[in-house]
């Protein structure tokens, strides 16, 4: 076991002497991927079911949509 790991750790650091910068390029990328799943897994709770919270919190609709205004100037508004 003991001879895997040392030949591993030459080849490891024969690749790390000969390409550094598709090393630093792996490494980056992996920091990457960790720190987007970490997100991923820690706002899954904030993100989860917003419309059922938003009912309960409210009691009442999903949304609440005012105009600006009324009447005929409204209309004259909406047409093209």
């Amino acid at each position: 076991m003991a001879g895997r790991l040392l030949l591993v750790g030459r080849l490891l650091l024969r690749d790390l002497r000969r390409r550094p910068l598709e090393t630093v390029l792996l490494l980056l990328a992996i920091a990457a991927a960790t720190g987007t799943l970490t997100m991923a897994l820690a706002l899954d709770d904030v993100a989860a079911r917003p419309y059922e919270r938003t009912r309960a919190a409210t009691a009442g609709p999903d949304l609440a949509v005012t105009p600006h205004s009324t009447g005929t100037d409204a209309l004259a508004e909406l047409a093209p």
